[in-house]
């Protein structure tokens, strides 16, 4: 007997998308040419999840978790931790003893959620840069953007971007029908395959990874999976959002 598929979060398996094919490409230019790379976009795209699995899959990149609590000092301790170097009570001495072993290594610092952080949390991440010669991605929301421009201590970084993309608004249409059959294991019984059926559930989690996988997903899998093999439309998957989710249809 075959167990219920089940998506919950924290243990949903990584699937390559659009999204992780350029995050890969914006960390792959800020290593090979030293310099930081920019990858910003709406929440919900799956940002996290494709920084994650390149880490887990780049033994080069260590990987920095940002937050409303990040400073500079945060981000020397995380690096001193990755680095396996005892924390001193000068940070300067710390910035150099981190500078010493990331000194031409062709690794890779990686900062996510990087809007979020305070603005004198990339300080120590230029000097490091310059000095040691190695790449900086930062990932964040789209007011990271704002802030590169905008911001004087985050205006220092702009000028040494070599790589920086369009902000990201949605996943692709592909996107959503590779998640969509991979996660429900292509066990739901849809009224409609067409690419008509794709475009519309497309606009209907408005381009959102999050949206779709987190809940839509284990709602459609609850009431028409298994035994149920209730078939799955535009009728269902509207219900589901306006009657569980609160999102009627506009």
């Amino acid at each position: 007997q075959n167990n219920p598929i089940s998506i919950r979060y924290g243990d949903v398996s990584f699937i390559r998308t659009s999204i992780s094919n350029l995050m890969s490409l914006a960390c792959d230019q800020a290593r090979d040419r030293r310099r930081f790379s920019v990858f910003a976009g709406h929440a919900g795209l799956g940002k996290t999840m494709a920084i994650d699995e390149y880490c887990r899959t780049n033994d080069h990149a260590i990987l920095i978790k940002g937050s409303e609590q990040t400073a500079s000092t945060q981000i020397v301790e995380q690096l001193c931790r990755a680095l396996g170097l005892t924390k001193v009570v000068s940070a300067s001495t710390n910035i150099e003893r981190i500078i010493y072993a990331l000194q031409d290594s062709n690794r890779l610092i990686i900062l996510d959620e990087a809007d979020k952080c305070k603005p004198n949390a990339l300080d120590p991440l230029r000097t490091i840069s310059d000095t040691a010669r190695v790449g900086v991605t930062l990932v964040g929301n789209n007011q990271l953007v704002d802030k590169l421009k905008s911001q004087e201590r985050f205006e220092l970084i702009a000028s040494r971007v070599c790589f920086w993309p369009k902000p990201m608004g949605q996943i692709t249409i592909e996107d959503v029908k590779t998640l969509f059959i991979t996660l429900t294991q292509n066990t739901l019984n849809l009224e409609d395959e067409s690419d008509k059926w794709w475009v519309w559930l497309h606009k209907r989690v408005e381009g959102n990874a999050r949206e779709l996988v987190e809940n839509l997903l284990p709602h459609l899998l609850k009431f028409s999976g298994g035994k149920s093999k209730k078939i799955v439309n535009k009728l269902l998957v509207n219900q589901i959002f306006a009657q569980v989710l609160n999102k009627p249809a506009a």
